[in-house]
């Protein structure tokens, strides 16, 4: 079997696997399988340079051979290109001919086509919405000049089929508006007839019910009066009442705040006679505590020389003075 290489560069493809099978398998562990991974990489870039230099070469070579075959093959169509342009300018000239001759025929023909329809759309158009508003001898003027067209070959040639289709659908439309409005109107005179005996009828009922309005007019008048009156009447009762109410209520109210007054009075009274025996008995007492404190207002503070006893026995006064006071203000609010 061939081997295979990499286009004319010399390193078989066998050799490659034999390199990624064995320098996939190294693993670093120490100095010397370190030196064995750098040494791999050199051989694989040793082998990748040359490739890149061998294709950067190839590819020189083969640019120059392209450039020579573009150059020769653009000079040969420029001679071909020289013969062939005069002969396509006469070619046009003719196909233009050709392509006019055609549009004006095929222009003629739609042409013709066009006023062929526009002769069926009239007959359509005659079934326009505005004919259910046309009275019913307009209605047959407009289906009798329908049914006077004839359809004929000259006029509508290849389409008078279509023509035909169209006259009768339209016609049948129309017979139709005709025959409801003939109804319709038949109906309006007969409705105009019962219209007079409606509104004879209306205006005798009218004058009846404007009768019974002004009968329940007055009798809701009359009533509204009496049910004024007697509001009023309750009104005044109503009055008279809250008058009286308000009277009791005020007698009421004036006997309770004399009987408070009354009974106020009495507890004044009661409470100062007993607050007067109450302040005879404490007479003594109070007569004592007096005493009490006055001893204490006679007693002659000692003679003291260091400075710390003085401070000691003025603080002690200064109290003593308060506490007496106090006994003096306790004394008078009992």
């Amino acid at each position: 079997m061939t081997e295979t290489r990499i286009v004319e560069y010399d390193l078989p493809v066998a050799t490659i696997a034999l390199m990624k099978k064995e320098f996939s398998a190294l693993i670093i562990t120490d100095k010397e399988s370190y030196e064995l991974v750098r040494q791999a990489i050199g051989t694989t870039r040793k082998h990748r340079t040359a490739i890149e230099r061998w294709r950067v070469a190839a590819n020189t070579d083969d640019q120059i051979r392209i450039n020579k075959r573009n150059a020769k093959v653009k000079e040969t169509t420029a001679l071909l290109f020289k013969i062939e342009e005069p002969l396509k300018a006469m070619k046009k000239v003719e196909d233009d001919k050709a392509t006019a001759i055609e549009a004006e025929k095929e222009a003629k023909e739609e042409e013709r086509k066009a006023r062929i329809m526009a002769r069926i759309t009239s007959i359509s158009d005659l079934n326009s919405p505005d004919i259910i508003n046309m009275g019913s001898e307009e209605i047959r003027k407009v289906r009798d000049s329908l049914i006077d067209l004839e359809i004929t070959s000259g006029d509508f040639e290849e389409f008078m089929d279509q023509a035909e289709r169209v006259k009768a659908n339209v016609l049948m439309v129309i017979q139709k508006a005709y025959d409801e409005r003939l109804a319709f109107e038949a109906a309006a005179v007969k409705a105009k007839e019962e219209e007079g005996w409606l509104a004879e009828k209306k205006r005798v009922q009218d004058a009846r019910d404007e009768e019974l309005a002004e009968r329940e007019a007055e009798l809701a008048k009359k009533e509204a009066a009496a049910k004024a009156e007697e509001d009023r009447i309750a009104q005044e009762k109503r009055k008279a009442e809250i008058r009286e109410e308000a009277r009791i209520q005020a007698e009421q109210n004036a006997k309770a705040k004399a009987y408070r007054e009354e009974k106020e009075l009495l507890e004044v009274r009661a409470a100062e006679a007993a607050e007067k025996i109450r302040q005879e008995a404490l007479k003594p007492d109070k007569e004592k505590l007096r005493d009490f404190g006055g001893k204490f207002t006679h007693i002659d503070p000692p003679e003291v020389t260091d400075k710390e006893a003085k401070r000691v026995l003025g603080i002690f006064a200064h109290k003593l003075r308060d506490i007496l006071v106090e006994l003096d203000a306790d004394i008078e609010n009992l």
